[in-house]
């Protein structure tokens, strides 16, 4: 991750491969002074059938932390489209859903729709249409707090930079 400071000063921030493992095709979605980023592809062998990868970060400290959560959730998601729903959660839809079932793998599209509720961590299958949902992202993101600007790019389905920018006094 690179934090721009505004002054023409760079830091260059890095995760061990446990705290933040490399991620493809998901999504990167603001919510309070988080960023949550949902989905991966993902390596052979480090897939996990029936879960979805979700992280998020905290953009004043910079933490990077793994989200556990239960309910039912979309499985192994990626190339999805996420969105807040206005309620509290992230929306999910579209996408590719990896699975294995019996040695056999499997990589389908999602034809789904799932929330997952910011506060309690939990996945729930939408069965409605809610007006209250905001922009779509898709692997990149930029948002204005306060005085405080930053911007999420991604490369070839991996999180490349993060900048911060931070306006005068």
């Amino acid at each position: 991750m690179i934090v721009h400071h505004g002054d023409g000063t760079f830091d260059i921030l890095g995760y061990p491969k446990k705290v933040f493992p490399p991620t493809d095709f998901h999504t990167a979605t603001l919510a309070g002074k988080f960023i949550y980023i949902i989905g991966s592809l993902g390596y052979q062998g480090e897939r996990r059938s029936g879960a979805a990868q979700v992280y998020r970060l905290n953009i004043e400290t910079f933490q990077m932390e793994k989200v556990e959560t239960s309910g039912e959730n979309p499985g192994w998601i990626s190339r999805h489209k996420a969105a807040r729903d206005g309620n509290g959660g992230i929306r999910i839809r579209g996408g590719k859903v990896w699975s294995s079932k019996w040695g056999r793998e499997s990589y389908e599209d999602n034809p789904g729709k799932y929330i997952l509720d910011l506060n309690s961590s939990v996945w729930h299958k939408v069965t409605y249409r809610t007006p209250h949902e905001t922009a779509v992202t898709e692997h990149s993101l930029a948002a204005q707090i306060n005085k405080t600007a930053f911007s999420i790019a991604t490369h070839r389905g991996r999180l490349t930079r993060i900048a911060l920018v931070t306006a005068g006094p």
